[in-house]
């Protein structure tokens, strides 16, 4: 059955003009950005299959694109609009996150914001959060995809990013796919060369935490930044 041919309350685009957005389901929504069917499935079938192949949003969240264009219905250009959506809800909820300066006292808020963000990623992602003298964000930035090692992260393409922004202090962050957030061989070495290069470039190191999918680490809770 065609969209169309459904009662006016139950087409989403009307019950979202009529209604809000937020009346939607999670397919509903997904509904919309996807806009129109195929010849065999309309696009509220193809955002049910949509939601049927991640599972839940969070996963939906951390899909590729060449995953997402593996679902029945989804070609190039819904894949961008379903991960552009996405992309938007990620940095509005980075903004509400950090609406107050980052702080010791307060850094659960960034644990929180990189679970939610990289905590479904299937390989390790470093990045790091660049503050000013008040503890405000400069930049989030993304260094690096694969195993944190001392050869792939380089202190110098690390703290650049501090220069570029005058940032005073930075708080590192990589994921564990495994979900075990505990610091391997490998982390805590690079760790340490970081923190030598931190001292050099007199920029202070707030934090190094590691994230899974439930759980965190954080290198200044445990003491290893001294």
């Amino acid at each position: 059955m065609r969209i169309k041919d459904y009662r006016p309350e139950d087409r989403p685009r009307e019950k979202a003009l009529c209604f809000g957005l937020s009346s939607l389901s999670d397919q509903e929504l997904i509904c919309l950005l996807i806009g129109s069917g195929t010849k065999t499935k309309n696009a509220l079938q193809i955002a049910q299959g949509v939601l049927e192949a991640s599972d839940n949003l969070r996963k939906l969240a951390s899909m590729t694109f060449s995953e997402l264009m593996a679902i029945a219905g989804i070609g190039k250009v819904r894949a961008l609009l379903i991960q552009a959506a996405l992309e938007l809800a990620a940095r509005c909820h980075q903004a509400n996150a950090f609406s107050q300066p980052v702080t010791l006292s307060n850094t659960n808020e960034v644990i929180e914001w990189f679970k939610a963000k990289y905590g479904d990623e299937k390989q390790e992602h470093f990045a790091a959060l660049y503050l000013d003298t008040k503890g405000r964000i400069l930049r989030h930035s993304l260094l690096s995809l694969g195993t944190l090692n001392r050869s792939l992260i380089h202190p110098r393409d690390v703290f650049r990013q501090a220069f570029e922004t005058n940032a005073a202090s930075v708080i590192f962050v990589h994921n564990h796919p495994s979900n075990d957030p505990s610091p391997s061989q490998e982390d805590l070495e690079a760790t340490r060369i970081l923190i030598d290069a931190a001292d050099i470039f007199q920029i202070a190191i707030l934090d190094h935490i590691i994230v899974g999918r439930d759980a965190a680490y954080s290198f200044r809770a445990h003491q290893l930044l001294d």
